[in-house]
């Protein structure tokens, strides 16, 4: 039927609502399992973040829009600047004055390391000059892509260095959600384009385990890095499916059901 290779997701009520809909469908097992192997990885794309608003979703359909990608965007642009404080950054947090322009004009890093350590400013004299290194944002972060929630006090005086690995990594959104979309697409499904761009190199793969069309079953994986973390939203993700096939099944049954009454009265 349909296995989803992840440590601790259950999809035997999915595969058993998907029996049921083979047993009373005129379609061929084949056509049924891809058609719900195409739903399924979509509502795994949809439960893998980024999410709008930050949140997963609970126990509702999700769908995968560009306020996603604004999310992941903020959250990259937000976990960076954590690590690294560029000079505008400074500025916007009300430190801009005269005397900072000047020394960060200057940028000579031994004069700004005087300045932080000599204003009167508790939060200013925790500052330590560092050169840009990508290093100060990538050693700070867990699982495979979160920074750990830790203001560094790092001011780096390259602002154009910060602002072009900002875009940089901002263009990595969606990287985890495409595992799931190399399934989506397999089975034909339209995938947005800000996670299509990540499909060429996407650590997601399909495979069919039995072609007999009396047992075919198919899997679906998604490698990407610290996935099984996920494992309670994809359970969700799947009853979400498993409960709208269950819906169709009991509408064929109610129906059935009127038909078989209405023939006999007759």
């Amino acid at each position: 039927m349909i296995n989803v290779a992840v440590k601790e997701v259950d999809a035997k009520a999915f595969n058993d609502a998907v029996n049921n809909i083979i047993a009373t469908s005129n379609r061929d097992m084949k056509e049924v399992v891809n058609q719900q192997g195409k739903l399924l990885a979509i509502e795994l794309m949809n439960y893998t973040p980024p999410f709008a608003g930050g949140k997963v979703p609970k126990g509702e359909a999700s769908k995968t829009t560009k306020g996603d990608q604004r999310q992941g965007m903020e959250a990259v642009k937000r976990d960076i600047l954590r690590t690294m404080t560029p000079p505008s950054e400074l500025f916007k947090m009300g430190f801009k004055n005269k005397w900072l322009e000047k020394v960060v004009k200057s940028k000579d890093d031994k004069k700004i390391q005087q300045y932080f350590e000599s204003v009167k400013s508790p939060i200013l004299n925790k500052y330590k000059v560092a050169q840009f290194d990508p290093q100060l944002h990538l050693s700070k972060r867990v699982y495979s892509n979160r920074f750990r929630p830790k203001y560094q006090y790092k001011f780096v005086s390259n602002e154009g260095f910060v602002k072009k690995y900002i875009k940089e990594m901002q263009g990595r959104v969606g990287y985890m959600k495409a595992g799931w979309a190399v399934a989506a697409q397999f089975f034909g499904a339209t995938i947005p384009k800000w996670i299509e761009d990540h499909l060429y190199y996407a650590k997601g793969e399909v495979k069919i385990l039995n072609e007999d069309p009396t047992n075919y079953s198919i899997e679906m994986a998604n490698y990407t890095p610290t996935i099984d973390r996920h494992a309670s939203s994809y359970n969700v993700a799947i009853r979400m499916r498993t409960n709208a096939l269950n819906r169709a099944f009991d509408n064929y049954l109610e129906k059935t059901l009127k038909e078989s009454f209405t023939y006999a009265g007759k």
